[in-house]
Formats: structure tokens, sequence, C-alpha cells
């Protein structure tokens, strides 16, 4: 069912991803192994093979709306701030920084510069800033910087955003994902809408060539600022584009690939395939995102809402769980997932007891006027028929019969942009380590992933009220009241599995580490022979 494709370093730093760093209590995918152990010295050399999906070739920030690109662009940025996986947020191309009462003050690095030689500085942060504001709802990245009003540039090293009101706490920790990647404005300004598919950063590897139709290949920046005994430390690190599912997995038992690199869960068959193959590990760590279908709420029939619940209610959960992803998750009722700090333990949502479940269903089919049931349209992109054809069949005994369509990756997200589908089994990542990264993109009325055609006005103040405040037990409360009304008005991204994240990679793969996203970040790999 996995859709393939995407959505650092040890001591702290961004040891080549941009993205996060790995805490010593959570394994890197390779063998276990947290960081280098010491004494070993990190070898240089080799090209790392990476298994993707189609890769769209959206390689700037504004522009990505696909978790499927972010490998390569975890690889090429680096992010203002980082985290770690259990949710710490650190400075990155940000030294430090102080908020007070309506700004928040930048330190910036000195050392920093981009692939095309020119400076990362205030100035450049500014004029990033500034195009993403300008850019408005085109951008992919703007309702996370929505908030800032202005930005000034003191000297080269410090940036002051002035916000539009007194706090707006997600800022920083959002930051440290997309949003807070620094492409060269000099590189957008020179090359226009080429920049998509000719990228500049300031990571550790920078575009060597790209080939949509077989592969995407990085060369090292050797004048990258955070390098470490040597590094970057790979020859070229190779995304190899292989678009099913089994195709991957052979490729990887033929030893063509060092990884798959999957931005949602693969499903068990998948794993299950390469557990034991020689020289081939699995790490599995628990994740902070949700499996769900998307919906569009502007077209029948999940413009009603009552129809809209009565379709999650339908879909059981411990079985899709089971027969998908061989039990390696839990059922999902919310979005909020469990390992979160915002998660509410009494929300139930769509994950009940069989039998309330199913008077729910029977409930809201009599109240949305289709009491035996509806015809509706599953579309699927890239490999998730599985997942697909599953829902299919769980929802059937309900009268609700499910046409499967294929949703071409191409075309994938403009049709959710225009509107053009029904429901969509997908993936949502939490981006950062605060709960508006689950919220505001996707339900928020100017949010970048909000195309399902959903307003709620009551929500969209609710978690304006909630950024602000900065009491976290308070703002817990909130979200969870969130979390109600949104469920309550017809959720458009049916929650059903939170799962376990698991990474297929070669044993001799080192310091390759899973994000706070569950995306895994590249820029520090090495290979050990």
């Amino acid at each position: 069912m996995a859709l393939v494709g995407c959505g650092d370093d040890d001591d702290g730093g961004s040891s080549g991803s941009g993205g996060t760093s790995t805490p010593a209590s959570v394994p890197t995918v390779a063998a276990g192994n947290t960081a280098t152990p010491a004494g070993k010295v990190r070898k240089t050399g080799g090209t790392f093979r990476v298994g993707n999906g189609t890769i769209l070739g959206q390689f700037e920030p504004n522009i990505s709306t696909s978790a499927i690109d972010w490998g390569v662009l975890y690889t090429i940025y680096d992010t203002l701030f980082i985290t770690d996986y259990a949710g710490t947020v650190k400075p990155n191309l940000v030294a430090s920084y102080e908020t007070n009462a309506g700004q928040i003050t930048m330190k910036l690095r000195s050392d920093v510069k981009f692939q095309d030689g020119t400076p990362f500085n205030a100035q450049a942060l500014k004029r990033n800033i500034e195009r993403t504001l300008q850019l408005g709802a085109q951008s992919r990245i703007f309702s996370q910087w929505s908030q800032v009003e202005t930005v000034t540039t003191p000297d080269a090293t410090t940036a002051v955003l002035k916000l539009k009101a007194p706090q707006y706490g997600p800022l920083v920790a959002n930051l440290a994902g997309v949003a807070g990647m620094q492409p060269s404005p000099d590189a957008i300004e020179k090359l226009g809408e080429d920049f998509r598919t000719k990228p500049v950063g300031s990571g550790p590897y920078k575009l060597e060539s790209v080939a949509l139709d077989s592969q995407v290949t990085l060369a090292p920046f050797k004048e990258y600022w955070n390098a470490k005994d040597g590094g970057p430390f790979l020859d070229k690190i190779m995304f190899k584009i292989v678009a099913q599912g089994p195709a991957l997995v052979t490729s990887m038992q033929a030893g063509e690939l060092d990884m798959i690199h999957y931005s949602v869960a693969p499903s068990s068959a998948e794993i299950d395939q390469l557990k034991g193959a020689n020289g081939i590990t699995i790490t599995e760590l628990p994740g902070h995102s949700f499996q769900e279908v998307r919906l569009n709420r502007g077209k029948a029939p999940f413009d009603n809402t009552d129809l809209l619940k009565a379709f999650g209610y339908a879909i059981d959960r411990k079985k899709l769980l089971a027969g998908i992803f061989g039990n390696a998750g839990i059922v999902a009722g919310g979005p909020i997932n469990p390992s979160t700090w915002a998660f509410d333990k009494d929300f139930k949502g769509f994950a009940l007891e069989d039998a309330e479940r199913e008077a729910k269903v029977k409930e809201h089919l009599t109240k949305g006027g289709a009491p035996n049931g509806f015809p509706l349209t599953l579309e699927y992109s890239g490999t998730a028929t599985q997942t697909a054809e599953a829902i299919a069949q769980l929802i059937k005994p309900y009268g609700m019969n499910a046409e499967i369509k294929a949703l071409p990756v191409i075309a994938g997200s403009s049709a959710f942009f225009e509107g053009q589908f029904t429901g969509v089994p997908s993936f949502t990542p939490q981006y950062s380590p605060d709960p508006d990264s689950i919220f505001r993109p996707n339900f928020y009325k100017t949010g970048q992933f909000n195309y399902h055609r959903y307003t709620n006005a009551d929500l969209d103040a609710l978690l304006d009220k909630a950024a602000e405040e900065t009491d976290q037990a308070k703002r817990k409360t909130m979200y969870a009241d969130a979390q109600k009304l949104v469920f309550e008005s017809g959720i458009p991204r049916i929650p059903t599995i939170y799962p376990v994240v698991r990474v297929p990679v070669r044993k001799n793969v080192q310091d390759l580490v899973v994000g706070f996203d569950s995306y895994t970040r590249m820029g520090a790999v090495w290979l050990d022979s």
C-alpha cells in the first residue's frame, strides 16, 4: 500500500539534513547504533542508493506539495532550527534567539554560505521570509509564516521578526521543518521557475542531476558549514525512482538499493519480505503521525457531514491494522497521536468498540438520507492499492460501494488542489513537536494542505488563541477542544491508524536518522564498507 518517496546528527548539530538530530535513546536506522562509536573513524566514499517512488521535482520549499520530494529537500537545505526525536527544539542556522512581546530576535550563524557561494545572512533570511509573505496562499509554507508582520535586519547576523500577535508559540518549532528551509535568494532571482528543479541551499549535498523518470543525484557540498570529521562522507546520494512497491522490495533484496524511503507507512507484506534478508535490518520507532483518508468536503457524498461520519465509523480499524500493517501501530480515532504531548486519552473519535461503532454507522446513514448506503470513489496514489481495497471491503457491508481508481502520482498534487478527488487513503505527518503543525496546515482556513474545501471559523479562532498561549497545560486543553471541533464538524482527514515508523536499510549504513515527522534524514550518512 505504500506510496514511496519522502516525507542530523549526533551531539545536536545538523550534520547534514537541516532536519532533526537524534538523542541517545533513539536508535538510528543502521543496526540500532545511535551514533558512530567512540574511536571509530567515519569512512568517506561510496554511493548511497535510495529507493523512491515517483519524485515530483518540486525542490523549492514554497512550492513543495508532496513528502515524496522531501528526502531531497532535507539533504540540500538546512533549516533555521532542528528538533530531536523526543521533540526538543534546538538552534541550527539560528545560533540563538529570544522572544519579547510581539517579536522574535534571531542571531544567525556567521559561517554559512549557500551552494552558489553567496552568504546566508540576515538579509538573505529577510528576502526569503518576505517572498513567502508576498506569495501568500500560493506558498505551501505561508500558514507557518503568516503571523510575521515585518522583518528588520539591524546587522548581518541579526533578524528581528515583528509578529501580528503578542506571542506565536508554534513558530520556532515549525521552522525545524520545510518552512524553515533556506534557499539562496540570489539563485531564486536568477533562475526564476527553473529553481524548482535546480535548487540551491546551504545543506551538505547539492544537486548534480535530475531525471524525473529514473533518478535524482546529489553530490557533496565540500564547503558545508557543519561538516564534521571530513564530511559530507558520500561520493553521491542517488534517489532511484521505482514506482511500484513490489519492485522496490525486489530491488532491495537484489542489493540494488541501500534503503527504501517511505512517505507513508509500508504494508506488513512488504516489510515481511525484507525481514531476515541478508544484510538488511528493519528499524521500528513509535511514530508521531497518522494514516488517514482525505475527503473532499466540496462534493458529494462527503459534503454531507453525516455521510462522512458514517464512512469514518464504518472502517474497522482493528482489521485494517492487522491486515495491512501487521499490527504495527495503534488504531486512531483522532488526529493527535498518543506519542505527542497534546494527546487526549479520553477522546475516542472513530475508535469505538464494534457494537457502538456499527450503531453510529447506521445512525449517520439515516441522518444523512442514505439508510441503505451510498456509492463513492476511492482514489489511490502511487502504490496505495492495498489500503484502498481493504477500506472498500470494510465499508461494503453497510451499503457503501466504493469504485477504486488510480490517481497518477504526477497529477496527484494538482488533483488535490483543484478539488478533483473524492477520497484518498494517505498519511499525515506531524511536522513539528507543536500540535499546531497538525491542525493549521490541514484544517485552518489558509492551511497549505487544506484543499478539502473545509472551513470552520470557530476552529480557526481557537487555533489562533492556542498559538498565542504560552502555558502548555492550557494549550493542551485548547488542542483537545480543537480535535473535538474538527471531528464534530466533519473532519476531512479520517484518521485510521497511528503507525509505527519502519525503515528497511542495509546494515553497513551508518548515522541515518529518523526525524520527528517520521521521515529519514540522510545528510550524515556514511557507509561502513
